[in-house]
């Protein structure tokens, strides 16, 4: 197997030998760093990553031996964690739904896609590898939306490389800390038609 192979998930058998290659703990790993400093239990990131590849795509970067590097999912919007939440634009707040995105933007949320995680590994990082794993899911469905916290200025530099446009809508996310403390992030949403 080479360097950095993407691989798409099509079984649990294949997830299984993943998540045993160390997939959870590569995601843990990379949602500790700053400024998330996010814990994730390994139930809840195995139950995730079995509902990124039964209900959508999931695509994972392997060094030899099959060593998860990387990983991206998408989802059908109309299934993923931000269909029906609020978003706000800075002045009037709306709800994510198929009228919204029909009348704001021309999308049809049944034939919609959502970015729901996108992570590589630190030492592999700067390489390429985020841009060939988004690209790869891009080429498999458009159109596509994905929120991003605004303090993360490599990956909103990135999303906008391979024709991601900032859409003038944000949300908060609250996620748990390494402390046990609840932290408040501002995203902002993408689009690629």
């Amino acid at each position: 197997m080479s360097i950095n192979e993407i691989l798409e998930v099509e079984n649990y058998c294949n997830l299984s030998r993943l998540l045993n290659k160390g997939l959870i703990q590569l995601y843990q790993e990379i949602f500790a760093e700053p400024p998330e400093y996010q814990i994730w239990p390994e139930v809840k990131l195995s139950e995730l990553f079995s509902f990124y590849q039964s209900s959508g795509h999931l695509f994972v970067a392997v060094a030899r031996l099959e060593q998860p590097i990387g990983f991206c999912a998408i989802l059908p919007l109309t299934v993923s964690s931000i269909w029906q939440t609020v978003v706000s634009d800075g002045f009037s707040t709306y709800t994510l739904n198929q009228d919204f995105l029909y009348y704001k933007f021309g999308i049809d949320s049944q034939s919609a896609w959502y970015v729901a995680d996108l992570g590589v590994a630190a030492q592999h990082r700067k390489l390429g590898l985020g841009t060939k794993l988004i690209q790869r899911a891009i080429a498999c469905r458009k159109p596509m939306l994905l929120r991003v916290s605004l303090v993360r200025s490599q990956a909103i530099a990135l999303y906008n490389r391979v024709g991601f446009e900032p859409i003038n809508l944000f949300q908060k996310a609250n996620y748990k800390q390494q402390n046990g403390s609840v932290k408040t992030f501002e995203k902002m949403l993408m689009l690629i038609k």
